[in-house]
């Protein structure tokens, strides 16, 4: 579907976003290999601390719905001084502030009380580490387990993102067993667990993929939230359709740069094209299947056992699929879009 394909002039709402995220930068203290944004120590690319406070200005002046700042990279402890500044302005802003860390720099827990001090004195609301196989190759259990220990003695809201695939060797229970951990996590409302998306980008990682198991689960039909939840801005001041893993490698979904575009005119344009709403109201592989269907022979990306971002990269990085939806996707545009219009008319903040 090409991305000037109209909905016939029909007028269309689009949820209030309520989040505004930041790729503050490309570069980290890690190279993992199936990183979404190939992001590695030789990467040197940040987004200037000036654009971004323009950006939030922006943003919050036309979209009052958004109450979340969220900054993550690459590794943006990388630089300590610029995101203190940044988590200042933001609560400056009224906004909740959430950032995403490896922990490489909680060597110590004398290490991590210096710097979650200082994040705690500007208002940092929430904090996520990642870990998991790959990560764990540059950034030890350790690390991970002082972070915790002290973001929740400061009363920072904590989450744990860990990598999560069939053949995953970390276990989270490696976290549990420290009995320090144990007891800070017990019960505390201020930490919880995200059982995070790995997914393959290099050959070898993606010759990994299992099969469809005989009893999948449900939540392969669910629909994508992640395309309309809220702007998010690179490393290089584009903005993104979404926060997705393989939306580097999407073309369509980079909306464009914003040195000379303010983030609200270049936002409007995630409705330009219908398969964007396709995918918020029916989800990557319902879709697939429907190309299954027009194809009369099976898709074989269908039959392997992933995340819903692997199916939609499929779809967009497929030519073959990629036409098949604009042959046919007339013949679901009235239900899909009266779908839409419902989840909008249900929730107006947007459905998560």
């Amino acid at each position: 579907m090409p991305e000037g394909v109209k909905y016939m002039n029909q007028a269309i709402t689009y949820p209030a976003p309520t989040t505004i995220s930041f790729i503050v930068t490309n570069k980290c203290t890690a190279a993992c290999p199936n990183c979404c944004f190939e992001c590695n120590p030789r990467n040197d690319c940040w987004l200037s601390s000036e654009i971004i406070k323009r950006h939030i200005v922006s943003a919050v002046t036309q979209w009052p719905s958004i109450r979340l700042v969220i900054f993550t990279g690459g590794e943006c402890f990388m630089n300590i001084p610029k995101m203190l500044e940044l988590c200042d302005f933001a609560k400056q802003m009224h906004l909740a502030v959430r950032i995403v860390t490896n922990c490489f720099w909680a060597t110590s827990l004398r290490q991590a009380t210096l710097i979650l001090k200082k994040f705690k004195e500007v208002g940092l609301d929430e904090i996520n580490y990642s870990t998991g196989d790959e990560h764990l190759q540059y950034v030890p259990l350790k690390n991970i387990v002082t972070a915790i220990k002290t973001s929740l003695l400061f009363s920072i809201k904590t989450a744990i993102n860990v990598e999560t695939h069939p053949d995953a060797e970390f276990k989270i229970s490696e976290i549990f067993e420290n009995p320090e951990i144990a007891r800070l996590i017990h019960n505390n409302p201020n930490f919880s667990i995200i059982q995070g998306v790995w997914m393959p980008f290099t050959e070898e990682g993606i010759s990994c993929i299992p099969p469809l198991p005989s009893r999948f689960p449900i939540n392969l039909f669910d629909r994508c939230t992640n395309l309309f939840a809220g702007p998010v801005v690179s490393p290089e001041n584009n903005l993104m359709s979404c926060c997705g893993l393989p939306v580097k490698y999407i073309p369509q979904m980079n909306l464009g740069n914003l040195s000379n575009c303010e983030i609200t005119t270049l936002y409007s344009k995630n409705l330009k094209n219908f398969l964007r709403i396709w995918l918020f109201v029916d989800g990557p592989y319902k879709i697939l299947l429907f190309i299954q269907s027009k194809i009369n022979k099976k898709i074989p990306e269908l039959y392997l056992f992933s995340h819903n971002c692997f199916y939609c990269a499929c779809i967009y990085t497929n030519p073959n699929y990629y036409s098949i939806l604009e042959s046919y996707y007339r013949e679901v545009v009235a239900s899909v879009l009266f779908r839409y219009n419902c989840l909008i008319e249900t929730n107006k903040r947007m459905l998560l």
